[in-house]
């Protein structure tokens, strides 16, 4: 600790201790002697310096609250429990950490000057003053860039609103009062380090990423005995170690992270299409077999989506139902030699994964000791995440060879020969005439003429 970090806290504490010995004045004979000595100083002690007595007392209360406060709300995790939930990075807004801090703060400002009034200051009269609110003095700017140091990685700012004037007044008649309106620096002290280190670890979703990565989704054709992967409880345990190693890089050498895990789901199943399919799907007249192609392996690249809400399988409850995806990058998946985890004759396989688990982790801070209750502690930042992601690939459709007769093949149509025209009758038509009903006679000829020169016969 920075030594003029260390002389005001030890000055606070005197002043604390001082005041406390006054208001224990009536348990005992204890602290007698030094109970003296204190008041007799402090009959020699004016309103005026009585008042100024009083706001280095709530100068300090605020300062001294304000990093209790913080170990407090570490240990919370900055108002907020789960800073992962369904695979998604779900870390607390910067308002209500804020707001969670200033809380506490004001808590303890609030109880510090509550223990005013029972000092005895025999000649001047004491009334504490309230304070109304404070305020954190950081904005989202002022964690950027996230890769880069913060402006407030060693510090933090604290803002004190008083709403009622404190007084100390003497028996003389002399009068000293104000308001409890400070600006306290909260320092050595690394809370917003952890709180933006974490939350940009939590928002690049390394948990929901590193167990997507466990769970390849392949798919493919088989005849035969193939090989499909799967997974067990095992891999929650390998994306958090992975997880924790890879937040402790993002922090400098004073910062080191552990998880336990609290509970932990794995299940995989085989998805497959039979030679059913090729026999139903085999045109009629046809002949479909299926052919011996061993075993033909794709991958889906998709990502991995969240699980449905609730999730079945988390021992911790008061997770947010967040639904979304996780990217999935591809990895080299190889079979195993004789796994045979699927078997058949022509058939399409793929496969379903699922994966819960949930696991608390603790980032210690070894650069600074804080004060806390009736100690100095290291500042233990407590936060927790949640998993629960599927990954799914469909089968393909199987293989089929089909083999189909050849159509008989189509000859082309003859004309039609035309519809016979009715007869027609006559001589010389070709076409015999009809045979009359009775015989015919025939009409005598007309007689000739007679010649005006007979033929001479010689």
């Amino acid at each position: 600790m920075k030594k003029g970090a260390a002389f005001q806290v030890l000055f606070f504490v005197a002043l604390t201790m001082a005041i406390f010995l006054m208001i224990s004045s009536q348990r005992g004979n204890l602290f007698q002697a030094r109970q003296e000595g204190f008041k007799a100083g402090l009959q020699r002690v004016s309103a005026a310096e009585s008042g100024e007595i009083i706001k280095s007392y709530g100068y300090s209360s605020s300062r001294f609250s304000a990093a209790k406060a913080s170990i407090k709300e570490a240990e919370t995790g900055a108002a907020k429990r789960f800073w992962v939930e369904y695979g998604l990075g779900t870390p607390p807004q910067l308002i209500s950490s804020k707001e969670a801090l200033g809380l506490k703060t004001l808590d303890g400002v609030s109880n510090y000057l509550g223990k005013l009034p029972a000092a005895d200051f025999e000649s001047v009269r004491i009334k504490e003053g309230k304070v109304a609110s404070v305020k954190i003095m950081i904005e989202e700017d002022d964690l950027l860039p996230e890769d880069e140091a913060g402006k407030f990685d060693d510090h933090f700012l604290a803002e004190t609103k008083g709403s009622e004037e404190f007084q100390a007044t003497g028996y003389a008649g002399d009068a000293n009062s104000g308001m409890h309106d400070y600006r306290v620096g909260v320092y050595p002290n690394r809370f917003w380090y952890l709180y933006r280190v974490i939350r940009k670890w939590s928002m690049d979703d390394i948990v929901g990423g590193a167990a997507c990565q466990l769970m390849p989704a392949v798919k493919g054709l088989g005849s035969g005995a193939c090989c499909l992967p799967s997974i067990d409880e095992k891999a929650a345990d390998a994306a958090l170690e992975y997880s924790a190693k890879e937040l402790a890089k993002r922090f400098d050498d004073k910062v080191s992270c552990s998880y336990s895990t609290l509970s932990a789901h794995a299940k995989s199943e085989v998805l497959k299409s039979g030679n059913s399919i090729c026999k139903a799907t085999c045109p009629e007249g046809c002949a479909c077999t299926c052919p011996a192609i061993g075993c033909q392996y794709d991958s889906d690249d998709g990502p991995c989506p969240s699980g449905p809400c609730p999730d079945p399988y988390a021992s911790e409850k008061g997770m947010q139902c967040v639904q979304g995806t996780v990217p999935y990058v591809p990895v080299q998946w190889q079979p195993e030699s004789n796994c045979g985890n699927v078997n058949g004759e022509c058939y399409g396989f793929g496969t379903r994964h699922e994966l819960s688990f949930v696991a608390r982790f603790e980032c210690l801070d070894n650069k600074y000791n804080y004060p806390a209750e009736n100690k100095f502690e290291k500042m233990k930042f407590v936060f927790y995440v949640h998993v629960y992601l599927l990954h799914e690939a469909q089968p393909d459709s199987s293989l089929c060879s089909v083999s189909c007769p050849l159509p008989p093949v189509p000859q082309p149509p003859y004309p039609q020969e035309p519809a016979p025209l009715p007869p027609i009758y006559g001589p010389g038509i070709g076409i015999p005439m009809p045979e009359p009903a009775g015989p015919i006679t025939p009409e005598p000829l007309p007689p000739a003429p007679p010649s005006s020169n007979p033929p001479s016969i010689s």
